[in-house]
């Protein structure tokens, strides 16, 4: 389990929620969500094919996306969320 910090991935991850990763779903899928390491740290996005490779998409539309850093590491695949409303 993760919590999720920040509010980039919504409306399909909010602040708050927590993930469940699968660690042994490390291959990309076009339009999944994935837990990558980073030198930035550990980032949930959803994975999108390019010409040049894999971009790492936040879901919250004026948010920038990043290209998939040659020496991330895919922990694994997003499988299950959950939130608390307040």
């Amino acid at each position: 389990m993760i919590n999720v910090t920040g509010d980039g991935m919504e409306p399909t991850l909010c602040d708050g929620a927590q993930i469940l990763v699968d660690r042994q779903r490390t291959t990309l899928v076009h339009n999944r969500i994935f837990a990558v390491s980073t030198t930035q740290g550990l980032v949930v996005r959803r994975a999108r094919r390019s010409r040049r490779g894999w971009k790492l998409v936040r879901d919250k539309r004026g948010r920038p996306s990043m290209d998939m850093p040659e020496d991330a590491v895919v922990i694994g695949e997003v499988k299950w969320a959950a939130r608390t409303f307040a």
